[in-house]
């Protein structure tokens, strides 16, 4: 998202090869951003002189895909010095997809917008009317008659609004509620104890035992996270087989989540 020029590149006369090449990097996770991570990890695989006739063939912008590994490398001296990294072994888009679909929630929030049922467009916190931007992997699974519709709720995380002929969603991401419950805003449960609220505007449906469950591992997210930067509470035993027990049990959760 910090990058001048996009990865992706779209010739007017080969937009859907181009539509199909994001698709194929995307790999099933129903997001432009993890397209990106795709197409990155392909890039990096290859011997360097086969790399322009890799992003010629695939429709990606070689210098924009040079010029993320010295942001992945500035990011990753970040989070080392935020105590959030350690010497971990690199771990590849296919291992980690649910979790990065799940932390993308966090990474994004509050841009959330949900779509219900049959209705043309999208919906944010304000009740704004929006639309995937045409040039999203999500376009057609979004548009009105498109596969998503057999869902009863759609939720989706974005980067950015555009307004020009219409007013766009950029980079959007299909999220599974439960990734928002555990990665999102403050919880509460509703007055008639049928529903977990998430910031006041997004109810989501739940048995009181589902409900108890979810609170409970959300406190002990947050609890990890305040961890994660206190270098007392690192240095502890207890509290890094603590802090492997929440990873797992999220972790494995959301692994057996499908796309809402």
């Amino acid at each position: 998202m910090s990058l001048p020029k996009g990865v992706f590149v779209a010739p007017f006369h080969k937009r859907k090869e181009a539509a199909a090449a994001k698709r194929r990097f995307a790999r099933g996770s129903e997001s432009d951003l993890l397209a990106v991570v795709g197409a990155y990890e392909a890039r990096s695989a290859l011997d360097r002189r086969d790399v322009p006739g890799f992003c010629r063939d695939h429709f990606l912008h070689a210098a924009a895909l040079g010029d993320l590994t010295g942001l992945r490398n500035q990011f990753r001296g970040h989070l080392r010095d935020a105590g959030l990294l350690g010497d971990e072994e690199a771990v590849t888009l296919d291992e980690t997809s649910s979790l990065l679909r799940g932390l993308l929630c966090a990474g994004l929030y509050p841009h959330v917008a949900r779509l219900a049922g049959d209705a043309p467009h999208l919906k944010c916190r304000d009740r704004s009317k929006w639309w995937c931007h045409p040039q999203s992997l999500n376009f057609k699974t979004l548009a009105p008659g498109g596969k998503l519709k057999e869902r009863k709720t759609t939720y989706v995380v974005y980067n950015a609004r555009l307004k020009t002929s219409k007013p766009y969603l950029l980079d959007t991401s299909v999220v599974h509620p439960l990734a928002l419950l555990l990665f999102g805003g403050a919880l509460r449960e509703s007055l008639d104890g049928t529903r977990v609220v998430l910031d006041g505007w997004l109810p989501f449906k739940a048995t009181k035992h589902a409900q108890l469950a979810v609170l409970a591992l959300r406190g002990e997210i947050d609890a990890l996270l305040a961890a994660a930067v206190d270098a007392d509470a690192r240095a502890r035993p207890a509290a890094e087989a603590q802090r492997r027990l929440v990873v797992a049990a999220v972790r494995n959760l959301l692994a057996m989540l499908t796309p809402t």
